[in-house]
């Protein structure tokens, strides 16, 4: 699952707008860096989505396993968590995202429906942000992996910032 999860998606609109998001933003990236410089960085952020995903799902196991349930909810709740298998490249494509708008702060861009333009750096933080608060506010149904789109982010911005400390901004 730690490389496999970029590979499935739960439908044509999830790979759909993925790649779309993979072509708006990783275009400038991998001209930049070049075809093989980009693909390890998006497997990368893949692995580093997977790994963040599978800790939260580590935690909150923990997390239920200190309060007072019977043997028979943890044995529900631990089959449930290894029938939830991780699927899509979004965790990749949020470290493809934050490399964009660590290279690229001072872009401006539009983001639907709002129809104001916003720097990269903010919509980029903001989405972080509401990924965040939606992992720990917890959506259920929603069926995305806010974890997973949190460490991709993470992976990517650490790679760029400790691979360009020396200035590779485009503004």
């Amino acid at each position: 699952q730690v490389i496999t999860h970029m590979f499935m998606h739960a439908s044509f609109l999830h790979i759909l707008f993925n790649m779309f998001a993979l072509w708006m933003f990783g275009t400038a990236v991998e001209r930049i860096w070049g075809p093989k410089r980009f693909l390890i960085f998006y497997f990368l952020c893949g692995i580093g989505a997977a790994v963040v995903q599978m800790a939260s799902y580590a935690y909150s196991f923990r997390v239920i396993d200190h309060l007072s349930l019977n043997m028979e909810q943890l044995n529900q709740y631990n089959e449930m968590l290894r029938r939830n298998a991780t699927v899509g490249a979004s965790g990749a494509i949020m470290g493809v995202v934050a490399a964009f708008g660590y290279m690229f702060p001072n872009t401006e861009m539009m983001i639907m429906p709002i129809p104001v333009p916003v720097k990269t750096k903010w919509a980029v933080l903001g989405i972080i942000a509401i990924d965040v608060f939606s992992g720990i506010a917890g959506s259920p149904g929603d069926n995305v992996a806010h974890f997973a789109h949190v460490g991709g982010a993470l992976t990517g911005f650490l790679i760029v910032y400790f691979q360009n400390r020396g200035g590779m901004r485009v503004s």
